[in-house]
């Protein structure tokens, strides 16, 4: 009780400090006023008697600040005196102030920006309802991490009725379906993605209107849809009637029974659903091979995640005793939702705030040595200080309290360059980034950029701050002394600038690595000729092209390859067009070899599948390399023939000629009832590897089939090899400007139809490097500033040695030294730092570039070709840096110098 009655005076005085020293001002001079009187009537001088009265008292300042401290808060107003004498000073050195204040903006503002992507992307919470409860179960491989897979159907049912740990299981599929809405309006391609009907009560996710989803609306023959917001605004107007209303999805008549809130999503790579619709598990095929749907749980409020992941382990124990063949090397693994969905980018966000500490760490150097050479020019200052009372204890918090003020301006210009440098990040984000839209700064960011600037201000800050304290008094106030610099103190400058060029030569290295991926990516051939090449694709879905049957099948009607025969005619009667083709999306099959032992169906191989027409090697410019091609003798009523490419080739027939050889297609691996093709089929041609699935891919076995033999009924999703296909239109022009007529020429055949994804191919392959060339261009950047950062620092340290070194160049010239002599001094000086500098950095690059493997194409992390490119561009920019002081050392005059002496 006592302390705080204390502490409520302090608090009070502090109010009325200004009466109070006004009064304590008044009671000195009358106290000095009677004893100078009193040595007057002794017989001494006024002068005297006035200086001797004060000497008596003891020193009045020192009094005062007793006072003070008795009345006050001393350490609240040394600092806030401090703080104003900071400001001062800094004001004082504008040139100063700039140079470091950018550095520091430059440091702190690439920190904000990643940590702010970082903050939405792996720390912001989910929009679920206890997103720390909700969980993926999926299966992995004990041998190998990184493969993954969805668990069986038959699994997911067994654990909603005999798992303890959960309050709820239910599944989502991982990927959208592109459906047609046609109608009373212009037919419009939309997506759907799948789920079970509890799904959006797992996520805690309500309708905005209209209601969730029941079991009932999962029974075969009950069609139910809720919509998204933005469907619901674009295509009805925020139309309130709109629920329980039919639309025509594929051609059939679905009721709408719910609308989203905005903003509503399942998965961060799946924002722009315009559909949902319910699947009961209960309701297909059960089997281990039923692989096409994601396991979402939820935890019980007492259940912790390793008891979970326990339990999982008996259920993976029991799978793998009952299917062992199924299950050898695989286990089942639970994993909170948010560590799934940042999985992708978390890795190289850290490698990213890496970076930007790289690029802070430089700044700080650059600073630090800012204010060792200007604590040089203040050395006299710190004297007289200290020789007038000063501490050591009260200079050195001085010093520092000017360190923070200077982050603290350095961090709010830190905000603004994290603002700018974050529109950048987003403008380079490729799409598949995760949670773009919830990118933003706010007061976690804010708080990490405080404590980023304050813990800057203390690392540049401590150094300077020793140095002045321990300033030697007497040898600065002697009479005519100079200030010269340490030995010491042009070690610490230079080891800074080492640091500078060590950790600015790392980032170089990384940027080395990721441009000589996306040179090796934009050079790679992918198999076909993009030039010149319109695609869009087109997705049949209603009852017209595709019946549902019993069992899990699906027939189509031949009404699917008439359409897209007319599309085809259509598409190359277009004026300008030279060729035209259509093919079917790239799928994976098993496949078997006629005339060979029937492997166990674990070991058949898989290769991609594409149906296509006569024109389509000539349209894509794929090179035939033996035999023929698919042409038009291949229909139907005569032998199946397929055309294969050089990867199989070499897989299968190593020691053989593909010609003549027979093989059988497997449909259904993935959907719980396989089938062999109705007839095999005979390898008429070979033709050049394509990269399908980009350039950065490696080119797999492929099998061309013709759309013109083949079966009708297909196992579930398989029968989308004949109703999901590319259209491709070889132009004489510009391929983007027959967009229009791409999209007529579908909606003349069958106007509910919609082609979308209409793009060049040359851009749809800019999408596929996207991801290299995005982070080619962040580590571009932060490397670029790093470069910059350094070089200034090597300039700062050459510039101030030259200074301090004037008057000994001045003598040296004048005793009949050579200017190229001195240059060459000055000059070798700076490329010892610069070389020691990239000797140490190599060392650093070599262990620290592993990381970027992941990142890279082709091109190993130690690539020696890299490390020397960026090494002779270090060192040729620090020589350039140091030019320019090493020039101003030759222009000494030295009769000025001697003059001064």
């Amino acid at each position: 009780m006592r302390a705080l009655r204390r502490f409520l005076m302090r608090l009070a005085r502090s109010v009325v400090r200004r009466r109070d020293e006004e009064r304590l001002r008044r009671e000195i001079e009358e106290h000095l006023a009677l004893q100078t009187e009193e040595n007057l009537r002794a017989g001494l001088s006024p002068v005297e008697a006035r200086r001797q009265a004060v000497l008596k008292f003891g020193g009045v300042e020192s009094v005062k600040e007793r006072y003070r401290d008795e009345q006050g808060f001393p350490m609240l107003e040394n600092l806030v005196g401090d703080a104003r004498y900071g400001i001062r000073a800094l004001l004082r050195s504008p040139g100063f102030l700039l140079v470091a204040v950018i550095s520091l903006a430059l440091g702190i503002g690439a920190n904000t920006t990643i940590f702010t992507v970082a903050n939405a992307v792996l720390h912001r919470p989910l929009p679920f309802k206890d997103p720390d409860k909700l969980v993926v179960i999926y299966e992995q491989n004990t041998k190998r991490e990184q493969s993954r897979r969805d668990s069986p159907l038959s699994a997911m049912v067994e654990w909603q009725e005999k798992a303890q740990s959960f309050e709820q299981i239910e599944g989502m599929v991982w990927h959208s379906e592109a459906k047609t809405l046609s109608g009373e309006v212009a037919a419009e391609r939309v997506t759907m993605q799948f789920l079970t009907p509890g799904a959006f009560s797992l996520l805690g996710v309500k309708p905005a209107r209209g209601r969730a989803f029941t079991r009932d609306d999962a029974v075969p023959g009950n069609r139910s849809l809720i919509i998204s917001y933005g469907l619901w605004q674009r295509r009805f107007g925020g139309d309130p009637g709109v629920i329980g209303r039919s639309v025509r999805v594929a051609d059939e008549l679905w009721p709408i029974v719910g609308v989203m809130p905005a903003g509503v999503w399942t998965a961060p790579w799946m924002r722009n659903i315009d559909l949902w619709t319910p699947i009961d598990m209960r309701l297909n095929e059960l089997t281990p091979q039923t692989r096409w749907i994601t396991t979402y749980a939820r935890l019980k409020q007492t259940v912790t995640l390793k008891q979970a992941q326990a339990e999982m382990d008996a259920f993976a124990l029991r799978m793998a005793e009952q299917q062992p063949d199924a299950y050898k090397d695989w286990t089942v693994k639970v994993e909170p939702v948010g560590e799934t969905y940042a999985r992708g980018a978390g890795t190289a966000l850290y490698m990213l705030l890496g970076a930007t500490g790289f690029i802070l760490l430089i700044a700080c150097a650059n600073v630090a040595n800012l204010l060792l050479a200007r604590g040089a020019k203040r050395q006299k200052e710190i004297a007289v200080r200290m020789s007038l009372g000063a501490g050591r204890r009260r200079l050195f918090q001085q010093m520092l309290t000017e360190s923070l003020l200077l982050s603290l301006i350095g961090g709010a210009a830190g905000i603004a360059a994290g603002r700018a440098g974050l529109r950048i990040f987003l403008a380079m984000a490729p799409d598949s980034f995760p949670r773009t839209d919830e990118i933003a700064i706010n007061s976690n960011v804010l708080l990490f950029t405080l404590a980023v600037s304050l813990l800057t201000g203390i690392v540049f800050g401590l150094a300077p701050a020793w140095r002045a304290a321990q300033l030697r008094l007497a040898p600065m106030l002697k009479e005519g002394g100079r200030q010269s610099a340490s030995p010491s103190r042009h070690r610490s400058n230079r080891i800074l600038a080492v640091c500078e060029v060590t950790l600015a030569f790392v980032l170089l290295v990384g940027a080395g690595l990721m441009i000589n991926s996306v040179l090796r990516l934009e050079r790679v051939d992918v198999g076909y000729k993009p030039e010149n090449l319109l695609t869009g694709r087109v997705q049949l879905g209603s009852s017209k092209y595709v019946q549902v049957l019993s069992g899990n099948m699906k027939r189509v009607t031949p009404q699917a390859p008439m359409f897209y025969q007319q599309v085809k005619e259509r598409l190359e009667s277009i004026p300008g067009v030279r060729s035209a083709a259509v093919a079917s999306m790239a799928y994976s099959q098993l496949f078997w070899v006629v005339g060979r032992p029937a492997p166990p169906r674990q070991q058949l191989p898989q290769a991609t599948v594409q149906e296509i027409g006569p024109d389509y090697f000539e349209t894509l410019g794929i090179s035939l390399l033996k035999g023929r091609p698919i042409d038009e003798s291949d229909r139907e009523g005569t032998p199946w023939v397929a055309v294969v490419n050089q990867a199989l080739a070499r897989s299968i027939f190593p020691d053989e000629d593909p010609l003549g050889k027979r093989l059988h297609l497997r449909f259904g691996a993935s959907h719980g009832e396989e089938r062999d093709d109705e007839q095999a089929r005979l390898i008429v041609g070979v033709v050049a590897d394509v990269k399908s699935w980009g350039p950065a891919q490696r080119a797999m076995p492929a099998i061309y089939t013709s759309d013109r033999q083949h079966q009708w009924v297909y196992p579930s999703g398989d029968s989308a090899i004949h109703l999901q296909k590319m259209l491709y239109i070889r132009s004489r022009g510009e391929p983007s400007s027959f967009g229009a007529s791409m999209r007529q020429a579908v909606s003349e055949v069958d106007r509910d139809q919609t082609v979308f994804d209409v793009m060049p191919e040359t851009n749809r392959l800019e999408m596929q490097i996207g991801r290299w060339r995005f982070f080619r261009n962040l580590y571009g950047i932060f490397a670029g500033l790093a470069l910059a950062l350094a070089v200034v620092g090597i300039y700062g340290v050459m510039s101030y040695s030259v200074a301090e070194r004037r008057r000994e160049f001045g003598i040296r010239m004048a005793l009949g030294a050579e200017t190229s002599n001195v240059l060459r001094q000055v000059l070798g000086q700076g490329l010892a730092l610069s070389f020691a500098g990239v000797g140490i950095g190599i060392a650093a690059g070599l262990g620290l570039t592993r990381f970027l493997s992941n990142l890279l194409f082709e091109v190993q992390p130690q690539d020696p070709l890299t490390f020397l490119a960026v090494s002779l561009v270090m060192l040729a920019v620090a020589a350039l840096s140091c030019y320019i002081p090493a020039r101003r050392a030759t222009m000494v005059d030295p009769a000025n110098v001697l003059r001064t002496e």
